[in-house]
Parts: C-alpha cells; structure tokens; sequence
C-alpha cells in the first residue's frame, strides 16, 4: 500500500480523491492559555496550520487565511530576513443574549507546550504554555456550556445544555461576514467570508446519552434577523443532558491569483520538503527577503517552449514544506525561471534563470540585458546564502542542480554563448566561488536537463541535436534528429564516458538522470522513435496501440570493456495516449526506481487512479531496477514536474512529488507526499450467520495508490489453527462450504504490485456461524419376535440411537435400553434429546407383547358317538375361539370335518357346518355307515391365529359305529 498524503498548496489548495482519506500533515488545533503571548484581551487561544481562535470576554475570533488581501512582497535586498505575512480574514463569533465569557478552562492536556521566544528581548519571551485539546466556556447560557474542540482539522463546538436547561436561548451571530444561509439540500449553514470563501456549520448533532447508548435527536438551522442562527430541534427529554453538536470547515486556498508551476523538489532526511518554480502571481505569499524586481521578458525557457508567453513575466519562487506540512517559507528569488533545487545538511541549494532587475545588485552580471545561470544557496531556514552566476556572454540558463559530499553544487543547462545552443556545466564550492565551467556541444542545439552526482563525480542528461557531440564509445553521432545524450565526468569536469543513443527518423532526449553510487546511472526521457529507439526488454510497455512521444528509462555503465554500454533498456507507452517523463529518483536502497511525469491515456498502465478522458494527467510510477516491469503508477494532477525519494525514510519509501493543474485559466501548484507502506485488506461477508452450509468470502483492499494484486485468504474452524483458503489469487470473492454448527474466522493478506506483504494477522477479519438447523436424529431398535401387526410374540429389549453429527448431543432422556417381559396391549415409550444448536427432538414407540396363543372351545366331546344310524343329522358341536388381548386376525377361525367313507347318498349331506352368528361354528354330523364297512368316524379339526401371529389347533373325533355293540 501507498498512503497519499497531500501536504500543502503552495499556490493553491489541491485535493486526491482516494480510496481512503488523505492523512494531512498539518499542525492540530490546540488550545493555549494567554500567558503574554497575544493581547491581553484574549483569554485563550487556539492555533493550527490552517486557522487561529482567539476567546475573550464577549465571544471568539476566528481568523482565517484570506487569499484576496494577500500582498506582493517589498523588494528588499539580499541578506535580509523578510518574515511570513499572509492577510487573514477575522470572523467574529457571538452569542446573542449570553453571559460574559468569563469561565474558560482547559480540558484534555495534550502534554504539549507552546514557547514564544523574542530574540531581541529574551525576558519578554513567553515559554512552555501547556497545551489542551479541549477548552470549554461555562454557562454562555443558564445551564449551557460552550467547548470548543479539534476534528480532524475542523473547528468544532459544542453546546452541552444541562437537563432543564432551555436550547432555545442559543443565537449564534457572526460579524465580519458577507451574510449566511442553509444550504436546502445538506441543511448546513455556511457563512460568506470577505475574500469570497465559505465558513461552512455541518447541519448539528443533537443527542443525548442514554447509558453506553447515544440517542440521535433531530435538529436543524433556523435563520433569525440580524445575522443570528438558532437552532430548532424536535422532542427530547427534558430531564436529561443535551448536546448540541455543529462542527466549522474552512474552504480556504493559500497562494497566487495567476499562473504557478513547480519545477523542482528536493527531500531532507527529515522530511521536509522544498520546492522551485516560476510564478506569474503578483501576490505570491513570500516570508524571506527577496528582489521582487520589475516584470521582464521571460525569454528562452527550453524546457516548455511557449509557457512565459509574448509578454508574461515570472518570478522565482522557493517553498519549503516542513514534515507537518506547515509551509515555515517561502521565497521569491527575482525575475526568472526557477528549475532546479537540491538540499543536503549544509543548506538549500536552486538555479535557473534570472533576469536583470530595476534594483541594483552585487555582481549580477548583465552587460546584454539577456537571462543568466544562476546558483544560488539558501540556508536550512530559508535565509539567503551565496548567489552566483555563470557569467556567459549572452543568454544561459540551469535546469538541474546536484550535490556531492563535499557540499559542491553541479548545475547544468545550456549556454548561447558561442551562438548556438550548448550543454552548460559549473562547479559551485561551498563558499560561492565557482570552481570551473565548461561548454559541450555538436554542430547543433545542446541542452542538459539533468545531472546527478555519485563518488564526487557527476552524471549529465540532456538533448543534443546535431553531429559531433563528445563521445568515448569512437561512435561519432551524426543523427537526422534530437537524440539523448549522457555524460559521466570526474571531478575536474573531464569526460569520463560519453554516449548519444536514439535520433534517428526522430526527436528523443534525456529529461532526468539518478545513479546508482558510482558505476552506472539510469536515465529516463521521452523519444518519438517507435521502433527505433534502443531497448532490451518491453516490459514496461503496455500496448502497440499508443501516441508520441512514449517515455524510457535506460541504465547505462561507465565501467567495464564497454564504458557506456546499456545495460537495461526499455520504453514506457501507454494505451491512446502519450508519456512525457519528467523526473526520476531512487534511494538506492531499495529495489525501486521512480518517474514522474505528464500522460494523456485513458488507461495509463498499472495505475490504480482513473485516468483522464483526453486532459494530461501527471503520473509518477515505479519500476525495478532490471526495468522489466511497471510495479505501480499513481495518476496525479495534470502533471508532475518532478520527483524525490527521503534518503533516510526510517521503514518504508518516501516519495514526494510535485506538479500543477489548471484552475479556470491559471496553473495551481501542489505537493504529494507518498509512503510505500504495506498493503492492507480485510475479509468479510454478507452476515454473521447463515442457514446453508456454503456462503461466499469477500476481500479486498490496499490503499488509495498501489492497490493489493493478490490476497492469501485463511479460514480458522470453531477457533482451530488458520490454513490457507485461497493463496495469491486476484479474485475478489470464493464460495466456502462448512459444516453446520461450526463457526469459522476469516482474514485475509494483501501483496500489492510493489511487492510489498501485509503483515501477518493473528485474528479473524471477520466470523460466519453456520447454523444448525437439523435436531438430533433418534432411531429406536427393539430386539424380539416380531408377529403380526406391529404385536410382538416374545419378550422385548428396546435400545435407542441418538445422534447429531453437526452440533452433538448435548443432553438426552428417556433413552436408555429398557426391557419388557409382560404381555401389553400398548406401552410407548419416548426418548428425547437436544444438540448443541438448541434443536430438540422426540420419538416414541409403542410396544404391544402377546405371547399367549388364541382359545377353541365347543369341540366334539371325547368319545362322541352317533347311534342309531337313522341317517338323521345330529349336532355334535359348537365350536368357539377367543383372544383377549390382541384379538382374533379376521377370516383365520376356520372349522372343518372329514369323513373315512365316502358318502352313501350323495344327494344326502352327511356334514354341516353352519356359522352361528356369534363368531363360532355349529357342526351337524349324519348319523350313518356303510353297511359293508367298520363304521365311520368324522375328524373334526380348528384353527385359528391371533393379530399377534399366535397360532392355534384343535382336532377332535366323532364316530358311527357299525352295530350297536360296536358302540
């Protein structure tokens, strides 16, 4: 992740949007005690970088940047300290019918102090004033307190109203304005300032605290005569405390009223940033002495042909923004171009190109009226040091400046001195005295934009465009084109090594240049040659569908058989749009290199920040140093003019770049300052619990620049280890299955295109339980002999299976084995149990036990015997069957005779069975025989079975003898 903190506008207010809010550098409101420090009058004050509260008597000043009343500097002459004065508006705020203010304390200690020191008089000098967050004026009102406070930057107040106390004797009044209104859509009240800029009350806050609970009461503005706001709330308890909650923001904008471009950041190694440029304001804010010199022509600016314009003139301006991103100055430094700045423990080092001024001055050196080189040394405070020139013969000007150990500045540009245009290189020494010049040049037009400095010994960029151009590779250039050109040199300024690539069918040139310490440097630049121009890899190429120019980057050697060989070489083009580079930095430390400049594409390569539609876009990007990849690009402004890497970040890179955009029909300039900090996410889902056993993982985040390219996703059950989910995917969502009852943690780490891992998290972004919401299941299991219709025919053993393989089983009754000896018509038995979920369940049985076989009554006696055999029926039997606890199975009583003869009539029946309408049988025999038999005997048989299966039989005989002493 990067974070992007917009530090400050020095002409001009500018915003990022971003995924995430700026972290703004400013000093917090705090609040003081008026220990001498302001007029006696005020009680307290408070001070931030973007406002001032004074409390008295009778109310509060706020005082406020006024852009419209911003005044140009006095020419003053060098050496001169010049003290930042900048107009401020003052809006005084009042409340209509209160109570003197005369109860104001402190609340909140922030164990801060303030000192104001008077150098001149040491005694009058005013030191530790502790500082607060808070400061709350008692009972403005009955019963009504007033606290002022800090959010995020913004003023803000509250009325804390005791309970009984009256809201409605709260009238607000400011002074000092233009008037006030309610916006209709969003319910604030803004306030008019002088300078056109807005004073803007957030609609309030109205609660009161109920417990740990805030209980939201509905309030808004309500516009009386004189000026004066009152607030209009709906019902709330009276009995309770109640507090009324706007909060102040500040529109604001600090800086020029015309055309403002930076053209140069330098970093120290505690972040504080400095910035050159040129100015077309005339009410620039300016804080050190400078020559505010009378408006000349802009002459020759090479770098942006037609920026000053027929008859514009610019001013030079130096700007620091200290690490809190409070502005401690800024400088105008005479009529010209400033282009370059450097800045080391030493002091501020810049050049450019000044112009004669009305004023006199020291050695300024124009005899032909023309724009000269200059450097110029500034101390750490912004107090001027030496201020040299090159002294050339007609016109020159500086576009870079680079520093070695010893404190020596290198500045380079070009020189018009022998006609033509021609690479212009000096040697400033700590002292101011220029330790040498010199001139390089071709058959053509020379120009150096770029110089860096390693082991005392300075590496050169530019654009040359003709033949002759010193080289020590025995290729002698002679392009049809502007071609790229590097020098490496010693620190007597002799060439080393000298190399021209490019040029041929084509403009190119060199824009920037950084080395690696001694034995290379890679330099970036734009070129028109779409196919001609030198590279060893394409991968920072995004597209064959692009416009020119397209950006490179190139590393070139000074060591080796080769001495200015290429080593990596690779062009940077983006998709319907061209890339302009304009600055290049690195720390050397890690494997990054960082460009700056200006692209109109609507989809610059790997950048997170939506590109322009056809308005150029500055871009600043970052590449490895093989140059085989864009590891991120961050679009930015209009355009960035420059980039600067902290030498001394403590963890993470720092980059700072700077650039401008248009604001109606002036240029607005800023300063981003970027921190490659490590991506961020965070894993999440649609709820906390789900019915289904599968529900879908979301990811995502990083900051506002980089982005996060790849998530590993990790699931922990019910608390368990976590494992990896998903690993380095770049899906946004998976589906995840579980198991009912489980509860599983979520989170997720981000790597983002720079290669930089979120840390390890040690628990869950998030938790989904999946809900049980099957009960327990039961299955009952009886061992026995099972007969008919659910009737068991023995003995019974009744066992249960409980089980819940999602939640378990957490308590259970009545499911224990139970057995049954005894006969039963019907015995239920039920088992109960619940799972961990909470579900219950229940499941009885009925055991019926019959175990006794069915009863048949009525058979034929023993020895039955039919005589005479008169050939008469006889009724010889009623037979009966019962079961008295399951019950006879319908249809099984049957009743049947048999006879050991045949019949003798058989028109005669000799066997009757007819039912007897009671369930039973009455049986009639014929009383008869065979005469040529022994006698005849019937064999009465029954059956039947019980609903139980129980089975049972009877057999009896009947028979006819054949005499009468065989009875």
């Amino acid at each position: 992740m990067i974070r992007v903190s917009v530090l400050s506008a020095l002409i001009a207010g500018w915003a990022l949007s971003a995924a995430t809010p700026p972290q703004t550098f400013h000093r917090p409101l705090t609040f003081e005690p008026n220990h001498g420090q302001a007029p006696a009058e005020f009680k307290w004050l408070g001070q931030s970088s973007g406002c001032q509260i004074l409390l008295d008597a009778e109310g509060a000043t706020i005082v406020i940047p006024d852009k419209s009343k911003l005044q140009p500097a006095s020419p003053q002459l060098p050496g001169t300290p010049h003290p930042l004065h900048i107009p401020y508006s003052a809006v005084r705020m009042k409340l209509a019918g209160s109570r003197p203010w005369n109860e104001i304390s402190g609340a909140e200690p922030t164990g801060g102090v303030s000192n104001y020191v008077n150098s001149r008089d040491p005694k009058r000098s005013v030191t530790r004033i502790p500082q607060y967050g808070r400061v709350k004026v008692a009972n403005v009102y009955k019963g009504i307190d007033l606290i002022f406070y800090s959010n995020d930057g913004d003023l803000e107040y509250d009325f804390a109203v005791a309970p009984g106390a009256n809201p409605e004797q709260i009238q607000v009044a400011f002074e000092g304005t233009r008037g006030m209104r309610v916006d209709p859509k969003s319910g604030d009240l803004l306030v008019k300032l002088p300078d056109g800029s807005e004073l803007r009350q957030l609609k309030p806050k109205v609660y009161q605290q109920a417990g740990n609970k805030r209980v939201e009461i509905a309030g808004v503005y309500r516009l009386l005569e004189q000026g004066r706001a009152a607030f209009t709330l709906a019902g709330y308890d009276r009995s309770q405390a109640l507090v009324i909650d706007p909060r102040l923001t500040i529109a604001r904008s600090i800086g020029g009223d015309k055309d403002d471009q930076p053209n140069a950041i330098a970093v120290d190694d505690l972040s504080n940033s400095f910035i050159i440029g040129s100015t077309f304001s005339v009410n620039f804010p300016v804080t050190n002495n400078s020559q505010f010199l009378k408006p000349k022509s802009c002459g020759s600016f090479p770098f942006d042909p037609g920026f000053c314009g027929a008859a514009v003139t610019s001013n030079i301006f130096i700007a620091e923004v200290a690490s809190d991103g409070s502005i401690p100055f800024v400088t105008y430094d005479g009529v010209g171009l400033g282009n370059g700045i450097a800045v080391d423990s030493s002091g501020i080092y810049v050049t450019g190109e000044a112009f004669p001024p009305d004023s006199d001055i020291d050695n300024f050196p124009f005899g032909d009226n023309a724009g000269d080189l200059f450097v110029q040394k500034l101390s750490v405070n912004g107090s001027p040091g030496y201020f040299t020139f090159a002294d050339e013969p007609g016109e020159d000007f500086g576009n870079a400046i680079a520093l070695d150990d010893l404190h020596n500045a290198w500045a380079v540009g070009a020189s018009f001195a022998a006609g033509g245009e021609d690479v212009l290189v000096i040697e400033v020494a700590p002292s101011g005295e220029r330790i040498y010049k010199r001139r390089f040049s071709s058959t053509g037009k020379d120009v150096a934009f770029g110089v860096a400095v390693a082991a005392r010994q300075p590496w050169i960029t530019g654009q040359t465009c003709g033949s002759g151009f010193p080289t020590t590779d025995g290729i002698v250039h002679n392009p049809d084109h502007c071609a790229v050109f590097v020098l490496h040199q010693d620190e007597a300024g002799n060439n080393l090594m000298g190399m021209v690539f490019g040029g041929q069918g084509a403009d190119d040139g060199g824009t920037a240049i950084v080395t690696n310490g001694s034995n290379s440097a890679i330099v970036t630049g734009f070129t028109n040659n779409s196919f001609n121009f030198p590279r060893t890899t394409f991968g920072l190429d995004a597209a064959f569908v692009f416009s020119l120019p397209m950006g490179f980057v190139t590393e070139v050697t000074a060591i080796g058989a080769a001495p200015g060989s290429i080593v990596h070489s690779s062009t940077i083009t983006a998709t319907n749009g061209f890339v302009r580079p304009t600055g290049i930095a690195t720390d050397n430390k890690t494997d990054g290199i960082y460009i700056s400049g200006v692209t109109n594409s609507p989809s610059f390569p790997r950048a997170v920040t939506p590109g322009p539609n056809s308005a150029n876009m500055g871009f600043v990007m970052k590449v490895p140093h093989d140059l085989s990849q864009i590891l991120y690009s961050v679009l930015l402004g209009q355009t960035l003019t420059a980039v600067a890497v902290r030498q001394s970040a403590p963890v993470f890179p720092e980059i700072y770049v700077t650039g401008f955009e248009h604001e109606g029909n002036s240029l607005e300039a800023f300063m981003v300052k970027m921190i490659e900090d490590t991506p961020t996410s965070f894993a999440s889902s649609t709820a906390a619990q789900v019915n289904t056993s599968s529900f879908t993982v979301s990811w995502g985040g990083s900051g506002p620049v980089s982005g996060a390219f790849t998530f590993d996703v990790f699931v922990s059950d019910n608390g368990g280890p976590f494992t990896k989910f998903q690993t380095a995917t770049t899906a946004p969502s998976a589906t995840f299955t579980g198991l009912p009852g489980h509860t599983y943690g979520f989170f997720s780490i981000a790597t983002d295109a720079a290669g930089n891992k979120e840390p390890m998290k040690t628990k869950a972004d998030f938790v989904v339980t999946i809900l049980d919401v099957t009960p327990p299941l039961i299955t009952p299991q009886v061992t026995g002999t099972l007969g008919n219709n659910g009737w068991y025919r023995s003995a019974v053993t009744v066992t249960w299976n409980v089980s819940d393989p999602d939640s378990g089983i957490v308590s259970s009754t009545g499911c224990a084995p139970t057995n049954l000896t005894s006969e039963t018509a019907g015995v239920t038995l039920t088992c109960s149990a619940t799972n961990g979920a909470g579900l219950a369940a229940s499941v009885p049985i009925t055991i019926k036990i019959d175990k006794t076989l069915p009863a048949i009554s009525g058979m034929p006696s023993t020895g039955c015997s039919l005589w005479p055999p008169n050939h008469k029926l006889v009724q010889v039997a009623t037979v009966t069957a019962a079961d008295a606890l399951a019950g006879l199975a319908p249809g099984s009583f049957q009743v049947s005779v048999t006879s050991n003869e045949p019949s003798s009539d058989p028109g005669d029946p000799e066997i009757v069975i007819t039912p007897n309408g009671s369930g039973g049988f009455t049986v009639q025999l014929q009383a008869d025989r065979l005469g040529s038999g022994n006698g005849r005997i019937y064999t009465v048989k029954a059956s039947v079975m019980d609903k139980a299966g129980n089975p049972a039989a009877a057999t009896a005989t009947c028979t006819v003898p054949h005499d009468k002493g065989e009875k």
